[in-house]
């Protein structure tokens, strides 16, 4: 099987670069009713949710990398990915094989349903993921320090 290779952009919307490493798994899902494309992937990281989409505009997509059009019929619903290399603007990963998939697939599912189990509820009711106030910056009390040259 020759090796696929994508583009993952607007991670900057949500969580930035932070959450991601070299040979991270990302979880891509397809999304029909997106009224901005109709062939989207959405990319998401359990406990985090939605990080990014596939890139599908010739001016985003990374040369070498299959666009989200080129790639939307090569699985079914839902694939896997593994993050090759991290830029300040995209996410470049390689599409795992379907069997590979598929394990992985299996594996978020049931961890995906024990962390809903754990979730809390937020102030609205609705619940909110228990890593998500890990990035969320706006939520960090700064820590006043004083320093040394003024004690």
């Amino acid at each position: 099987m020759t090796k696929i290779h994508l583009t993952i952009i607007g991670f900057s919307h949500f969580y930035g670069a932070l959450p991601f490493e070299e040979g991270q798994i990302v979880y891509l899902k397809k999304e029909p009713g997106n009224g901005f494309d109709a062939e989207a992937i959405m990319a998401h990281l359990p406990a985090l949710g939605r990080i990014g989409y596939v890139a599908n505009n010739p001016s985003t997509v990374v040369r070498g990398t299959m666009s989200g059009g080129r790639l939307y019929d090569r699985f079914e619903s839902e694939a896997v990915a593994r993050v090759e290399f991290i830029t300040e603007s995209q996410i470049i990963c390689r599409l795992l094989s379907s069997s590979k998939s598929r394990k992985y697939l299996a594996l978020f599912s049931v961890f995906e349903e024990e962390l809903r189990k754990l979730d809390h509820p937020a102030e609205d009711g609705e619940a909110v993921p228990l890593l998500i106030h890990i990035f969320d910056l706006s939520k960090q009390k700064m820590i006043d320090i004083t320093p040394l040259w003024e004690k």
